[in-house]
């Protein structure tokens, strides 16, 4: 989980709300564009978590925000509350302080989501906050992976959907965007995706076998996976099961959330199961239902086996 710590902020109140002010009124500060609600939020959502200390001020800046169109859903905002209520070692002063990174926090999640437009049937997990006197706890990180993700898979997707030489520049765009994005935000958020993005580019088949070299081996599975290497994971993955349903769900939710299987459906992937191995589970577990660190350790290591992209 991130971790936010509690301290002394760095950029004086009034000069955060002051900084607040002037991206709502501008399009464009210092040659970022400001002009999508979504991306001011992220911004304001970063400024917010140094933690505002004078509780006038971020009373005052809360108004301004959801006057402008931000927080539109209000559900998230009211758990802090009640979470600080049952921790009396939390002054008052301190108090405000974990509610102005909170605020952020909740800010960033809503912008991210409006911003990438995820697709419905991406895994999201749901927020989780952890606080303390002396930090703030979140899956932020977690989140804003996922939502990149999924983001990505129906990019990729769209780009692999146009004539073989369209390809190289629709991902050389993609590419460009996402540098763009994580210079603008001084962010390692695209990081991985950009790397994958890369690679796909760089491996688009030519679509003829020219220099007379035997054929790629076949995808024996090419309405589940993307490649044969991608099914190649799937199974040496199978090799390491020890509980049937928490494991299987784990590997299908990840390597759909992860591009490497189609998004097919939880009853048609089940089925599939039990044709090809005579596999019977129940409906599948969401991811953070399912995941653990060892599978995760497990999966990464196939992932650069096999570098199935």
């Amino acid at each position: 989980m991130q971790v936010i710590e509690i301290k002394t902020p760095e950029l004086p109140n009034e000069l955060i709300n002051d900084t607040i002010n002037l991206i709502l009124k501008s399009d464009k500060i210092d040659g970022v564009a400001y002009s999508e609600l979504s991306r001011k939020g992220m911004s304001i959502g970063d400024l917010m978590t140094f933690g505002i200390s004078d509780k006038n001020i971020l009373n005052g800046i809360m108004e301004n925000l959801k006057s402008n169109g931000f927080y539109t859903d209000n559900k998230d905002l009211s758990w802090v509350d009640k979470e600080l209520l049952n921790k009396p070692e939390i002054d008052a002063d301190l108090a405000v302080r974990i509610q102005s990174i909170y605020n952020g926090i909740v800010l960033k999640k809503e912008s991210y989501l409006k911003y990438f437009d995820r697709p419905e049937n991406i895994y999201l997990p749901s927020l989780k906050v952890e606080i303390d006197k002396n930090w703030v706890k979140c899956n932020l990180d977690e989140i804003i992976y996922e939502v990149n993700g999924g983001t990505i898979i129906r990019l990729k997707n769209s780009i692999l959907e146009q004539p073989r030489e369209n390809q190289c520049n629709g991902f050389k765009k993609a590419i460009t965007a996402m540098a763009e994005i994580s210079i603008d935000y001084d962010t390692d958020d695209f990081k991985k995706h950009v790397e994958r993005l890369t690679f796909l580019k760089e491996n688009i088949p030519d679509g003829a076998n020219l220099n007379g070299a035997e054929p790629h081996e076949l995808n024996p599975h090419p309405r589940y996976f993307i490649s044969v290497n991608a099914f190649k994971l799937f199974e040496s993955f199978r090799e390491t099961i020890v509980n049937e349903l928490a494991d299987y769900s784990f590997i299908y939710r990840q390597m759909v959330a992860d591009g490497l299987m189609y998004d097919i459906k939880d009853m048609e992937y089940r089925n599939w199961l039990g044709k090809n191995y005579k596999i019977a589970i129940d409906k599948t577990k969401q991811l953070g239902g399912c995941k653990t660190k060892t599978k995760m350790g497990t999966y990464k290591m196939l992932f650069d086996l096999y570098k199935p992209y």
